[in-house]
């Protein structure tokens, strides 16, 4: 009797333990902070978009890298103020793959670098 409880037990302990880390997996950012840096700002995407000259997936992939941005947890800083610079992003990310003549002007003035710096970087 003795084993079939311990048995038991450990069977729920390991669907118990399967299970937090399928919950982990869902809460994982797909790209950090200094990944978004690198790929989109220091990369060049965010001004071949801003300047129309990429093409749907460049503005896709920007819209991505934003929406990730956003999901992250800022270094330092209010959360709040992080959610305000970011969703500004994710939005003028998306206008721009809508595409329209104000797409790029909107996008470029969304994304202030130096501001969000001041109040965030690590």
């Amino acid at each position: 009797m003795r084993f079939v409880v311990a048995g038991v037990c450990a069977s729920l302990a390991l669907f118990l333990l399967a299970g937090t880390d399928q919950a982990g997996e869902k809460d994982k950012v797909k790209y950090s902070i200094s990944e978004v840096m690198l790929k989109a700002h220091k990369g060049g995407l965010l001004n071949k978009v801003a300047a129309g000259k990429g093409d749907k997936a460049d503005a896709e992939k920007l819209l991505d890298f934003y929406i990730a941005l956003a999901k992250n947890k800022p270094p330092e800083g209010d959360a709040e103020s992080w959610k305000r610079f970011t969703m500004g992003m994710v939005a003028a990310a998306k206008v721009a793959l809508e595409g329209g003549p104000e797409a790029g002007k909107r996008l470029k003035s969304a994304v202030n670098c130096s501001a969000c710096h001041k109040l965030h970087k690590g």
